[in-house]
């Protein structure tokens, strides 16, 4: 035992929790042209998420978003301008009316990972 790594008890932590196989996941399709992988621990929720064309937002989205996109390209608008965020790029936007958002899929569909809190939120 590494004493290190031991708690105040002396136990050691659970180390397969340090890894997050998200392709061992099954998909959970959550509304139309939606579906994702959904993580949460100690607080925090990751996700794995796919929009695929056709997703429309039901209205303006003022929750906060921080996210990295893994595949395709995701228009966002915002009241007076937009911003494409492509493979390779975060995002991170603010929660609040300042920073209301839509996003539309440019291609066939955006993967992005998104960390958020243990709150629920629309996708």
């Amino acid at each position: 035992m590494n004493p290190a790594n031991a708690d105040a008890k002396g136990s050691l932590p659970d180390f397969n929790e340090c890894l997050i196989e998200f392709s061992a996941l099954p998909w959970d399709d959550i509304k139309p042209f939606v579906r994702e992988k959904r993580v949460n621990r100690s607080g925090q929720v990751i996700r794995f998420v796919e929009f695929r064309q056709g997703f429309e937002e039901d209205g303006w989205c003022e929750s906060g978003h921080v996210g990295y996109v893994t595949q395709g390209r995701l228009e966002v608008r915002f009241e007076d301008r937009s911003i494409s965020v492509s493979e390779g790029d975060a995002i991170w936007i603010p929660a609040g009316s300042a920073y209301r958002h839509r996003a539309t899929v440019v291609g066939e569909f955006v993967r992005l990972i998104l960390f958020e809190s243990d709150t629920p939120e629309s996708p």
